[in-house]
């Protein structure tokens, strides 16, 4: 039975999006860190969507709603 998007989703923004960001909003972060860790979200939605590598970053965040990296050290 496959992930439906609503399921990887909840999961993704429980599990991932916490460990990930755990810190960050009191860490020095030079661009190239927020640069990375942003591709790496980025790469994420784009796996979930089904998405090739090479597609927009913004549009695959766009298509399911999600939000940039940085919004979320932001929140």
């Amino acid at each position: 039975m496959p992930i439906t998007h609503v399921t990887s989703t909840k999961l993704y923004n429980s599990v991932c999006l916490p460990k990930l960001c755990y810190g960050m909003e009191i860490m020095d972060l030079n661009e190239k860190c927020i640069e990375s860790v942003e591709r790496f979200h980025c790469n994420m939605a784009k796996d979930q969507e089904g998405l090739p590598q090479r597609s927009s970053n913004l549009k695959c965040l766009k298509i399911i709603g999600w939000k940039s990296l940085s919004a979320h050290i932001d929140i």
